[in-house]
């Protein structure tokens, strides 16, 4: 077992006022890697209960077939954009005599489609016509088609003609494992998924570049090349798509839809039928960005499933007749991506089949695996958490997250599970829990932060201690599984309430499993009677497993409290048990529920107008530019946590920090010469250090953030400012472009972002310039 962690020095950790990090916008990062599904219930006792599996898409969609209704655009991510980009640049390669992919066997459901055990490869006849894929956390399945296989080493064999690189580390997402000619060849897929600070997404570069260029790598026999992750033609993606399981076709659009089997061959009826007859938009390809910028970035409604390694994505623009259709995979000669106009026969067939499957309850979820979870190349992702009835007025889920784990409980404080700086953090898992072991922990404890300014993690939990039990007969249960289990299962809530910090660190301490005579279930069960101020008549004994979540107290002079809630596993041979929650003392506090308000729609207003907006309705705001085909001065998109544009009822935190995105207009400075591999000009960036001034007479903590895409772009943490004289930032921007750099007391208990100063970029002094003056005043105010 791992050295134990002073517990009350953690929980004192948690408290969101002091030591914070860095990023206002956590939730906006999970939105950035996709949009997450999870799976089926399992009938333990022909009743049923909720055991889900997990998926967390980014680029891929994995095993499933998704539909999106208008993504807001204040989620549109680097990836999006791009993904645009190559869209219109693939459509210039159109060729009259396209021929269907599985045109022939497209109502033939692949063997593969099922779970696929591991073949033992036992003799050189056997070997040549296997290929072995295994996911990020060990689990393997094989494809035993030839053709697939001899295609999908052609994409290798494509791979290895791009550059050698040795500097870059990314982490493997997926290994291929197969034999060409009788010798073994091993392929690894890295992809670091997520930006570092300061770039756009890829972490790897070749050495000279230094624009923040987007690197994927392929790892061939052990020498790994370095793939530009957008360059049109790039192996990576087919290569990806090529090696998925297929996927059963499921569409989400808010309430998710149970899989219906005629639902893939009917897909792939009206794809065959417009590649077929369709019109092709004409030069799209040759025009401006803006042209399709226009339109969408993204399509109103998208559906998308892996067939024969064969991702196939239909997007609908609904306002414009417009069809894209989209291939990756084992695709050969076809065309990779096509716009069809005058579409609207198609619009209505596909419309028409997403509303011909049966609508489900909305947090039922066809089945995934929880090994998806590779997706954010983080071992230390642990499983995952939600809780499917706590949800707001627009029926989004509060707590629905990753878990991980550290070996210590405070890095997760203060970063996001791809490792980024985070003011929101994770919800972790104790580190001397065993949590994905064999000798699995009996009582597995959960932290999360509370912080009701940003609406994430565990801020929602202590809605459930309402002093009447209301809250908890709606909101009876969590869903939680690990990355070795095969979904999430359903854990009965117990109880709730708060319990004082000094009693906190020996109670966890001391009962993460009931293994001795000084610390056993019997004792544990008396402490969870003992602490909780709302409970429900539910059997408990030593041979079950528990949940413990623990957050802070929303309440003045809580300092010295944390909220617990308490849940058991649901057995085998369970009946759902009663709803009869109800108050069994008084709790020390009366915690008020998260005030919320409407988010007004910002789309499109001016600066000026966006902020006032934000005010009236009780919102804090950070500004950031963007060069933009929106016009100058007004907001292209903004991003807020929990909001969707989708839901008019859609609510988030009073208090909560929107960062709006403001246009510069359209770039008009130097961009990067177009290559054979990547044939985008993109705006030429330099890395210019940036120096803060600030005043001389400042003391305490303070942390200074520049907010960029979705989340602070650079951040810098002074734990005591006193006789320091500027902040300094290392920048890589392009010419012209704006940085607000905004100051924040750590010790203040609003956590409130005041607006210092702002700087524009100037490449020919390799330097910044002062936009009008520091705003002196407001920043020593902070400090009273």
């Amino acid at each position: 077992m791992k050295e134990e962690t002073n517990i009350s020095h953690i929980l004192q950790r948690l408290e969101p006022s002091s030591e914070l990090k860095r990023s206002v916008m956590e939730r906006a990062s999970q939105l950035e890697a996709g949009r997450k599904t999870f799976g089926n219930r399992m009938a333990a006792d022909n009743r049923q209960i909720q055991k889900e599996n997990i998926t967390m898409n980014a680029i891929s969609t994995k095993e499933t077939a998704y539909v999106k209704k208008r993504f807001p655009l204040a989620v549109i991510s680097a990836a999006a954009c791009a993904a645009v980009v190559i869209g219109l640049a693939a459509v210039t390669l159109n060729k009259d005599d396209t021929k269907f992919i599985n045109e022939s066997s497209s109502h033939n459901s692949s063997a593969e489609q099922k779970e696929n055990p591991v073949i033992a490869v036992d003799d050189e006849s056997t070997r040549e016509g296997l290929l072995t894929v295994t996911d990020a956390v060990g689990r393997p399945y094989t494809i035993t088609d030839k053709n697939r296989i001899a295609a999908i080493d052609s994409l290798v064999e494509k791979a290895m003609t791009y550059p050698v690189a040795d500097n870059c580390d990314i982490p493997t997402r997926r290994t291929l494992e197969y034999y060409v000619g009788g010798e073994k060849r091993t392929v690894g897929l890295g992809d670091e998924g997520y930006a570092a600070p300061g770039v756009y997404l890829g972490i790897a570069s070749d050495g000279d570049d230094d624009s923040g260029t987007e690197y994927l790598t392929i790892t061939v026999n052990g020498t790994k090349h370095l793939v530009e992750r957008y360059s049109d033609g790039s192996p990576y993606y087919d290569l990806l798509y090529a090696t998925e399981k297929d996927s059963p076709m499921f569409f989400n659009d808010k309430e998710l839809i149970t899989y219906d089997e005629t639902a893939v061959p009917k897909a792939l009826d009206i794809i065959s039928d417009i590649r077929k007859n369709g019109t092709q938009l004409a030069d799209i390809g040759g025009s401006p960005l803006s042209d399709i910028e226009k339109l969408q970035e993204i399509p109103d409604t998208d559906l998308s499933f892996t067939l024969s390694g064969v991702n196939y994505t239909v997007g609908l623009y609904e306002d414009h007749d417009l069809i894209s259709i989209k291939l990756y995979g084992c695709i050969g000669d076809e065309l990779p991506t096509a716009y069809y106009e005058n579409a609207r026969k198609w619009i209505d067939d596909i419309n028409a089949l997403i509303d011909s499957v049966e609508i489900s309850e909305a947090y039922l979820y066809t089945s995934r695996e929880l090994s998806e979870i590779d997706v954010y190349n983080n071992p230390e992702i642990v499983g995952y958490i939600r809780i499917p009835d706590l949800v707001n007025a627009a029926g989004q889920e509060y707590i629905s997250n990753e878990v991980t784990q550290h070996d210590d409980n405070e890095y997760y404080l203060t970063h996001d599970c791809v490792d980024r700086f985070s003011e929101s953090g994770c919800i972790f898992a104790d580190c001397n829990n065993n949590v994905t072991g064999e000798e699995r922990s009996d009582n597995i404890i959960l932290y999360g932060h509370n912080i009701r300014t940003l609406g994430t993690m565990f801020t929602h939990l202590t809605d459930l201690d309402d002093g009447t039990g209301d809250m908890l007969n709606k909101c009876p249960d969590i869903l939680f599984g690990t990355v070795r289990d095969d979904g999430l299962a359903q854990y009965a809530i117990i109880g709730a309430g708060c319990v004082r910090l000094e009693n906190v660190s020996s109670f966890l301490n001391e009962y993460r499993s009931f293994d001795n005579d000084s610390h056993t279930f019997d004792s544990w069960i008396k402490n969870v009677k003992e602490t909780c101020s709302i409970m429900r008549d539910i059997d408990c004994d030593a041979d079950d497993e528990y949940l413990t979540l623990i957050t802070t107290v929303p309440a003045d002079n809580a300092e010295d409290y944390r909220f617990a809630v308490f849940a058991r596993k649901l057995r085998s041979d369970d009946e759902a048990p009663e709803l009869n929650f109800k108050p069994v003392k008084d709790s020390p506090f009366v915690i008020e529920p998260v005030e919320e308000v409407k988010m007004p729609d910002i789309s499109e207003l001016t600066e000026e107008q966006a902020v006032a907006a934000l005010n009236d309705a009780g919102l804090n705001c950070v500004i950031s530019y963007d060069f933009d085909y929106t016009e100058k001065g007004h907001v292209c998109y903004s991003y807020a946590p929990y909001y969707d544009p989708l839901h008019p009822l859609d609510y988030v935190c009073k208090g909560a920090t929107v960062e709006v995105h403001v246009s510069l207009g359209e770039y008009d400075g130097e961009r990067t010469e177009p290559t054979d591999n990547y044939p985008f000009a993109y705006p030429v960036t330099k890395n210019i250090k940036l120096e803060v001034p600030v005043p001389d007479s400042m003391k305490g903590s303070y942390t200074f953030s520049i907010f960029e895409g979705t989340g602070a772009g650079y951040t810098k943490t002074i734990d005591d400012m006193s006789g320091v004289e500027s902040i300094s930032f290392d920048t890589n921007e392009a010419d012209k472009m704006r940085l607000v750099v905004y100051a924040k007391n750590n010790d203040a208990k609003d956590g409130k972002y005041i607006r210092y100063a702002d700087f524009e970029a100037d490449h020919a002094d390799n330097t910044y310039h002062l936009i009008g003056t520091l705003n002196t005043d407001e920043l020593l105010e902070t400090m009273k």
